[in-house]
């Protein structure tokens, strides 16, 4: 932004010398013979009284007068603030139960029919920054679902480029589970962005998926392991 330029004006002031002038008048004189010495009386100032001495008397200062003292008001305690526990969404219609921080828009589907039921079926909702997905259906295997998942992922955008970027165990409810961590890449090498799946079988012979894809990998690793514990079996 430009910074408009300050105009000065300066003003002169001119003072005027206003001179009056007067006619002159020339003296007459007198011839110092006509001039008589006028005697000079000197009057003797009569004697000055003494003013008389004024009495002055001193008033004793007044003693201050004690402030009233003040009783001594309790101050009342200050009435503490409950803290208002924080909301949570909870998924447990389905044979599982999982907590989710916050109030959650929960989405669901069926996976061989139009609702999801007890032996398979799918929920899936936006969990601050993470696009978040579980699955579950009973004829399967976790690792074999864990790779299917995986495969559609990479299928279902031919477009990008997947790198897988580490694979291990995680415990989900006190059982083990089998995950992967991938990144996506576009054809000049740009990062598109990334994701996390888990997969784990409960004791009801039903096996389950999560899996969390979005920008920040330190936003999904956080997200994962929140939805991982929030996670039990039924």
């Amino acid at each position: 932004m430009k910074i408009p330029y300050v105009v000065l004006f300066l003003i002169l002031l001119n003072s005027f010398l206003l001179i009056a002038c007067g006619q002159g008048t020339t003296p007459t004189e007198t011839p110092l013979a006509q001039i008589s010495p006028t005697p000079i009386q000197t009057e003797i100032p009569a004697a000055t009284s003494t003013p008389e001495a004024v009495a002055t008397t001193t008033q004793p200062l007044a003693e201050p007068t004690p402030a009233a003292s003040t009783a001594s008001v309790p101050t009342p305690e200050p009435t503490a603030t409950p803290t208002p526990s924080p909301s949570t969404t909870t998924v447990d219609s389905y044979g599982f139960t999982l907590r989710i921080d916050g109030s959650i828009k929960v989405e669901n589907s069926g996976l061989l029919a139009e609702n999801p039921q007890k032996d398979d079926g799918i929920i899936f909702f936006e969990y601050e920054g993470a696009n978040s997905t579980l699955l579950w259906l009973n004829e399967s295997k976790p690792d074999e679902l864990l790779s299917d998942i995986y495969t559609q992922l990479v299928d279902a955008q031919p477009e990008l480029i997947f790198s897988l970027i580490n694979q291990g165990s995680v415990t989900v409810d006190s059982r083990e589970a089998s995950f992967l961590s991938f990144v996506s890449n576009t054809s000049t090498g740009h990062i598109e962005g990334g994701g996390l799946t888990a997969a784990w079988e409960c004791p009801n012979q039903t096996v389950y998926s999560l899996t969390v894809t979005g920008s920040d990998p330190v936003v999904l690793q956080i997200r994962f392991k929140r939805l991982l514990d929030g996670f039990t079996c039924n």
